[in-house]
């Protein structure tokens, strides 16, 4: 099976963003995947991520996926809206992910990419906690 890598400075060097991205944004070596991270109820993580997405879509044409974080947190009606709109408008993939079960929300990339490449190696449990809208 393929693992999921991390290319923190090799990523913020080509899109010419700031060091903040290595935070955010994560690439599968093998797909050139890119997994874009952003924590439910924080706007500013969502507003940044929605600013690498278009970054993405316009000039790199790399695919990617948002991934949304902390679910089970209660937040403000208007933050879903916007974030489904935004998603909607540009046909971007969604997955929400819950922190409840012992979820380790560090790694969200990983947890996708195994999602994304059908590795068998996720019990029910875990695939419950995802809302694809892909």
């Amino acid at each position: 099976m393929a693992h999921g890598y991390e290319f923190r400075v090799d990523i913020t060097e080509s899109l010419e963003l700031s060091g903040e991205l290595e935070n955010n944004i994560y690439l599968e070596n093998e797909y050139d995947f890119v997994f874009i991270c952003f924590e439910n109820g924080n706007r500013g993580s969502f507003m940044y991520a929605r600013y690498i997405s278009k970054q993405l879509m316009k000039k790199y044409k790399i695919p990617f996926l948002l991934i949304q974080t902390k679910t089970d947190v209660v937040v403000e009606d208007n933050f879903d809206k916007n974030i489904n709109k935004f998603c909607h408008r540009y046909g971007i993939g969604l997955v929400r992910l819950s922190s409840k079960f012992g979820y380790d929300i560090d790694q969200p990339w990983l947890f996708c990419f195994r999602l994304l490449t059908g590795n068998q190696n996720i019990d029910l449990l875990r695939l419950s906690l995802v809302d694809n809208n892909i």
